[in-house]
């Protein structure tokens, strides 16, 4: 039987304790311009909004309440933003100089749940006149382990045609129309074209690294905004597919997000992984017989699985030994009481142990566990709705694995 430390990891909440006895104070705190709103917006109410998170001024020795900027947590320390938020196209802000707060309304729970920043990268790229390449990335001096989520970001195809129309939802913590401050808020709208294709937008941009939207019925994200995220549904997985750039001044006609997908190879510098298309996670929901037909992976073999009687399946390769990796990519729900049930085979000189891991209150909680001393392993439970995720974790060895699944 092993202890999973990874159960420990996603158990802590990732705060630092406070730096150089830091107080709250009044405001924004910067030079940017005052934050407007997700007008019309509404509370946040699903799992993926739990990856949004404020950025806040740090000053001497002043926390400013209120936050200047979104973001989008895409792995456990590193945060997807805006270029204009963290630069001027000439400087970019200090790492000390910047906070990220965790949770819905900073006003309450600002000082427990910020996180230090250690480095910030706004694409080199950037022009802050015509607001061209507007993407950066801020690391985190500490990861943030169950106290959020991540959110993954789009495979290379990103946006199609076929998409325009379609809804996407856009999350941020800027004023309301009510001009309440720092609370986060969400919103669906429609996608209107590549570029600023939509009405009243009379600025060039370029297709292949931004798409518009129509802000109609008095909704729509604005400079509070900025570089939060404009999440669309894959399906199965919800991606973050832009970045909130910017809009006209009143941000009741049309909007412009930078499209994630054209930015890949920069997020993946950043974050020395495969992030965007990534092929180190569980990808494969395919067929048994499709399964048969891939390519070997690399390491140790995992030895041919059944998995008749089990609705669906995944494979995935564990590169090192302490790795682990989650399936589905994002999570799956359950609307109310039922069955767990998942076999892993993994490979024979290994030891790889299984998790069924369940979204609380507290964050992510282990449920179950099966950790004999082998890579095969099994876990039948029964559980009340809520979301979920299995956990494959490497206790020793590497390899690929097949994990065969059947869910409520």
């Amino acid at each position: 039987m092993h202890y999973s430390l990874i159960s420990l990891f996603l158990l802590a909440t990732g705060c630092q304790t406070t730096p150089d006895n830091l107080v709250i104070a009044d405001g924004i705190g910067s030079d940017h311009a005052p934050n407007s709103a997700i007008y019309g917006g509404y509370a946040p109410d699903e799992y993926k909004h739990d990856s949004v998170v404020a950025l806040h001024k740090i000053a001497g020795n002043s926390l400013y309440q209120d936050p200047f900027c979104t973001g989008t947590l895409i792995t456990e320390d590193v945060v997807l933003t805006a270029a204009h938020c963290v630069s001027d196209g000439y400087s970019t802000n200090s790492p000390q100089s910047l906070a990220i707060y965790v949770g819905n309304n900073p006003s309450v729970d600002l000082m427990s749940n910020y996180h230090l920043v250690s480095e910030v990268v706004a694409h080199s790229e950037y022009n802050a006149s015509d607001i061209s390449n507007d993407i950066a990335l801020i690391r985190l001096q500490t990861p943030i382990y169950g106290a959020t989520t991540t959110a993954p970001l789009p495979p290379s195809q990103g946006f199609v045609t076929s998409d325009m129309g379609k809804p996407v939802n856009f999350a941020g913590f800027g004023y309301d129309e009510n001009r309440d401050a720092g609370v986060k808020q969400q919103v669906d709208l429609n996608l209107g074209g590549f570029g600023c294709a939509v009405y009243g937008c009379t600025s060039y941009t370029d297709p292949y690294t931004t798409i518009s939207y129509a802000q109609t019925m008095g909704q729509g994200p604005c400079s509070g905004d900025s570089g939060g995220p404009m999440f669309i549904d894959r399906g199965a997985v919800v991606y973050v597919g832009g970045v909130t750039s910017f809009g006209d001044a009143s941000c009741i006609t049309y909007g412009v997000s930078t499209r994630v997908d054209a930015y890949a190879d920069f997020i993946k510098d950043f974050t020395g992984d495969t992030v965007v298309d990534d092929t180190s996670t569980v990808t494969s929901t395919t067929t048994p017989e499709e399964s048969e037909e891939s390519e070997e992976s690399e390491g140790s073999a995992a030895p041919v699985s059944d998995c008749a009687g089990y609705d669906d399946h995944y494979v995935g390769t564990i590169q090192e030994a302490g790795a682990y990796l989650v399936a589905p990519e994002d999570y799956y729900l359950s609307n109310g009481w039922g069955d767990h049930q998942a076999k892993l085979t993994g490979p024979t000189d290994a030891d790889f142990d299984l998790f069924l891991y369940k979204y609380t209150n507290s964050g992510w909680q282990v449920v179950n566990s099966s950790t004999s001393a082998t890579s095969e392993e099994t876990i039948n439970a029964s559980h009340g709705s809520g979301y979920f995720i299995w956990l494959v974790e490497s206790y020793s060895g590497t390899g690929e694995f097949t994990l065969c699944v059947t869910t409520p």
